[in-house]
């Protein structure tokens, strides 16, 4: 299935083939974490057109205060930032390209001690 824009893109769409562990990352509250996606390098022009990235197979539709969502194609990288995490943030974080998931982080925040 190809999708045009992200509304066409519902949580019964995105096909889960992924096998391995998502990667774990840990922070503290306050900290900015970042996840990075790096195809192989024929696939990035896929990658350009249909990559986007879920969080607990919700989309991250559009960059905002916290999620900064960008690619650099001289890299081959895809990112996503989520700047001064807290624990509401932690979650199953996914990056998707034409339905399916390629690769996924676990992301876990936990209080700074005072």
């Amino acid at each position: 299935m190809v999708y045009r824009n992200l509304k066409e893109i519902s949580n019964d769409n995105v096909l889960n083939f992924f096998q391995e562990k998502p990667i774990s990352k840990n922070y503290m509250a306050g900290e900015t974490a970042k996840m990075i996606y790096k195809p192989r390098t024929r696939d990035i022009p896929i990658t350009l057109k249909y990559g986007l990235w879920t969080r607990n197979n919700k989309l991250v539709i559009l960059p905002d205060d916290y999620f900064v969502i960008g690619n650099n194609t001289e890299k081959g990288r895809f990112w996503l930032k989520i700047k001064k995490v807290d624990t509401r943030k932690s979650g199953l974080y996914s990056f998707v390209v034409n339905g399916t998931v390629v690769r996924q982080w676990k992301l876990q925040v936990t209080k700074g001690k005072y």
